[in-house]
């Protein structure tokens, strides 16, 4: 037979054998369906066009459909206008759909950098004679990433746009050499003097130190603000061992009464060259407040580094030797 598609309508020939006989046909393919398709609208920028068919959504038809003005818009008017599209397969069948275009004088949307003033009425607009905010752009906080509706009347119309501000710039920051004793605990922020940043910077270390390596060690921070903009800076921790021990003063032997107050901690005091970590027990475990006798406190005071200073004392305690008169 004569090539033919089904989706194309026309007037074919074709041949049928049956037995010894051939006979000769004509295939008619019609399309009496007229084509589907969903009208939408377009929002434009002034001095932009589009095509007949942005207008169209979920177009079905067994044929192939054209689609077209059914009157060109005028591209260079601002504001609203009507459209009206036709969609016509290869059967000849028509549909006549209605949308609207509008076309902005303003961007759809502007990116501003965070930390910048606020951006002018101008920076908005595309083409216009005459254009002033409705939003009070002054109240936005101009230091934090967000995205601002922004609303503008130009040339007698309104128009909406969006203001997204970023925050494209990586964070900067001095650092200190710190010098301490090992083992004493670290966090990223005792080696931050001075950030700078529009948004909150979060630090980290790239990885953390070795608290126990004596000597001089390379530490790296990662500094990270709100837009997720990175800086790795680097710095030095220089660690020394800690070998002295904590000094205990005012431990002294202790005289009472039987039923008194004992104040073991009265005047006493731990100190020592690593006081962070530094703890101060008392062991008065075999003291008995309410019978005489003499008996040991032990007072102990141990730094980080294990170091430990252990003094040992006397309390006695005596019988009450007045009567009740």
């Amino acid at each position: 037979s004569q090539a033919f598609s089904i989706t194309k309508p026309g007037e074919y020939q074709i041949k049928v054998k049956s037995g010894w006989f051939t006979h000769s046909s004509t295939l008619y393919i019609e399309d009496t369906i007229q084509p589907k398709g969903q009208a939408i609208p377009v929002r434009l920028e002034f001095g932009e066009t589009c095509s007949a068919g942005e207008f169209v959504a979920e177009v079905e038809d067994i044929t192939d459909v054209k689609i077209s003005f059914v009157q060109e818009p005028d591209f260079t008017k601002p504001g609203s206008q009507t459209v009206k599209i036709l969609l016509s397969d290869l059967g000849n069948n028509a549909l006549m759909l209605q949308t609207e275009l509008f076309i902005s004088q303003v961007e759809e949307e502007i990116v501003w950098e965070a930390g910048e003033m606020a951006p002018a009425v101008e920076d908005f607009l595309i083409e216009a004679k005459e254009a002033s905010f409705v939003t009070d752009i002054a109240a936005i906080d101009m230091t934090q990433i967000a995205e601002h509706e922004i609303t503008i009347r130009a040339d007698g119309n309104t128009y909406q746009s969006i203001l997204h501000v970023t925050d494209t710039i990586a964070p900067d920051a001095q650092l200190q050499e710190i010098s301490d004793f090992a083992l004493v605990p670290k966090v990223p922020e005792d080696f931050v003097t001075v950030i700078e940043d529009v948004t909150d910077v979060h630090n980290s270390f790239v990885q953390e130190p070795d608290l126990t390596a004596v000597g001089t060690q390379i530490v790296e921070l990662l500094l990270t603000d709100e837009a997720g903009n990175q800086t790795v800076k680097q710095t030095a921790l220089h660690l020394e061992a800690d070998t002295e021990p904590p000094v205990l003063t005012g431990v002294r032997d202790i005289l009472i009464y039987v039923g008194d107050t004992i104040a073991y901690r009265k005047g006493v005091e731990a100190t020592d060259n690593c006081p962070e970590g530094l703890t101060f027990e008392i062991d008065n475990s075999q003291v008995k407040p309410v019978e005489a006798g003499e008996y040991p406190v032990t007072y102990r005071a141990t730094d980080l580094a294990g170091n430990m200073t252990e003094q040992v004392i006397t309390v006695t305690i005596k019988p009450r030797s007045h009567t009740q008169e």
